[in-house]
């Protein structure tokens, strides 16, 4: 997902940039003791690595390093078992030569170089970004790192929380969706309701318009009859008056 690539790209580069001002601050350190006589650098070198040695940060895992051009380690506070021994020839899994990489890194003005390395708080292996740069006096190649377990630990954290806001944001649309539909029946079901009521009044409204047309006829019809009736019985009536006068 963008969102966590992007995310990714702005911790790694927050790491890179905590790792050179480290460096930074690490030399700056040091760099007043070179003496202007060379003749005394030895005497120095022991001090500055005792220094060296003892600089470090983020609890037991944030730490410096030194090794010579040959490869050889000069300081190493978590692991000083190396201190004194050429480790050129050192491969991480993948087969590449470690400490030769962060020498090359180093020589070229100092670059970042990822390898996984025993992490002290845990004694496990782990990702390590390291960066690495030259003390130009004495062709010492000084370095530190920074493990990446913290940095995908985030993103997971990351991922999940994208996760689940995703989850949820399904689900209320489900619900939306659902209830829209529901109303929607509903609404439909009320208007067919009414189309159905409006119907049936109608219907009624002219059945009723038959019925008064039907007994409106029957009482005309009624009307003529006895009317008509009437007047046929008037007029025998007559005729029969007429007719026993004539006999008289």
């Amino acid at each position: 997902m963008k969102t966590v690539k992007a995310l990714e790209t702005f911790l790694i580069k927050q790491k890179e940039q905590e790792l050179q001002n480290y460096t930074s601050i690490a030399l700056t350190s040091v760099e007043h003791m070179y003496p202007r006589d060379k003749s005394n650098d030895n005497k120095v070198k022991g001090v500055v690595a005792d220094i060296v040695e003892n600089m470090l940060y983020n609890g037991d895992d944030g730490y410096f390093f030194i090794y010579d051009t040959n490869g050889n380690s000069v300081v190493h506070p978590k692991q000083p078992n190396r201190v004194g021994k050429s480790w050129w020839d050192l491969r991480d899994d993948n087969g590449e030569m470690i400490i030769q990489v962060l020498i090359r890194n180093a020589q070229k003005g100092g670059d970042f170089y990822r390898y996984n390395w025993s992490k002290p708080s845990e004694g496990q292996p782990s990702e390590k970004m390291g960066y690495s740069t030259m003390i130009e006096r004495w062709d010492w190649m000084i370095g530190t790192g920074v493990y990446l377990d913290d940095v995908y630990k985030q993103l997971n954290e990351t991922q999940n929380e994208i996760n689940r806001h995703i989850n949820r944001t399904k689900k209320i649309i489900l619900v939306v969706a659902l209830s829209s539909i529901f109303f929607i029946f509903i609404f439909g079901f009320a208007v067919n309701l009414s189309h159905k009521r409006k119907a049936e009044e109608k219907i009624n409204e002219l059945s009723q318009r038959v019925i008064d047309v039907q007994e409106e006829e029957n009482r005309h019809i009624s009307r003529e009859l006895h009317d008509g009736i009437i007047q046929i019985l008037v007029s025998i009536k007559y005729s029969l008056e007429a007719t026993r006068l004539s006999a008289s």
